[in-house]
This record gives C-alpha cells, structure tokens and sequence, in this order.
C-alpha cells in the first residue's frame, strides 16, 4: 500500500468518526419519567425530605423575607408591585419585539448613553466582527472594561471526549461621569 493510498483510506477513517460522532447524538431518545407536570422526580437513590410543621413554618418564614426585600433601586416591593412592574416590563419588551427594524448603531447607544444618569453603569455585548468593532471604539472614547469571554463545553468526539467552542461574547462595561 503506497503513501497516497494509506493517507486516503485515513482520511476516509476520520471521516467516517466524525460523521458517526455528528450524527450519533441524533439517535437519542428521552426516557419520560413518571408523574409528569409539576410532580417532583427523585433520583434514583434519594430520599424525600422529611417535612414537619416547624419545618414548613421556617421555609415559609424565609419565603416572607425574601418576598419582603424585594426591591425596585431602593424602594420596597410588595408582591402585587412586583408582579404590575413585570407586567409593563413584558409589555415594553413585546413593543420592542414588533419594532419592524431594530437598529444597533450609534443611535442605539446615543440613546441609552443620554437617558443614562451620572454614575450609571452600561453593559453592552457583541458576538458579530461589526458590533465588536463599534463596542471597540467606544471603549478607546469612553474608556470602561472591555472583555472577550469564550465558553466550550466537553463533548463526545467518536469514542473520545473533546471541546466544542461556542462563539466568543466582548462585553464593555462602563460607568458614565
């Protein structure tokens, strides 16, 4: 067997890994579990927690805390508040959603940097060249962090583990005067 011939029939090996590593997750199938809707699974082993009325008091006694240090900036929420704000919130970002061009460019940011008070805090984040490019110059302008976080998860390759990447995020943060 000559060089070329053992190069190809490589080649072909890999190749044939690959396919079977790319389409073997597609065979899958989930196993429903019994119960089904809001009726709590345990894992195989695990033991139902004990529940007593002093128990059940201390839970709901910490679910008031939480509940009563709701807070929208500095004023407290009560639960009612809480739900009307996340009503407009839902409903602002439906109006957003029906905007029939949505823009992210300079008049984007000129928006949100007048509306922004002194001492306020922007976060803004790219995953395309063009977005970073603009979120670079804003950062040489306005100064702030700018930052490029990348995240791969293991996965299978054939027989063996590798990283998939996933794509890259810039985030610029900064603080206006």
């Amino acid at each position: 067997m000559g060089k070329g011939a053992l190069r190809w029939f490589s080649a072909s090996v890999v190749s044939v890994g690959i396919l079977v590593a790319s389409v073997g997750p597609g065979f899958a199938t989930s196993v429903s579990r019994p119960g089904g809707g809001d009726t709590p699974t345990l894992a195989q082993g695990a033991q139902p927690l004990e529940t007593s009325d002093e128990t059940e008091a201390r839970l709901l006694l910490l679910d008031q805390i939480f509940t009563a240090n709701r807070t929208a900036g500095d004023a407290q929420l009560s639960v009612e508040e809480a739900g009307q704000k996340r009503s407009e919130a839902a409903g602002a970002a439906e109006s957003i959603k029906q905007t029939t061009k949505f823009s992210t460019g300079a008049i984007t940011f000129n928006a949100a940097w007048s509306a922004l008070k002194s001492g306020g805090r922007l976060v803004a984040n790219a995953v395309s060249l063009e977005t970073e490019a603009r979120l670079a110059g804003y950062f040489q302008h306005f100064g702030g962090d700018l930052v490029r976080l990348q995240v791969a998860r293991a996965d299978r390759v054939g027989a063996m583990s590798g990283w998939r990447p996933a794509m890259p995020v810039t985030q610029w943060r900064v603080r206006k005067p």
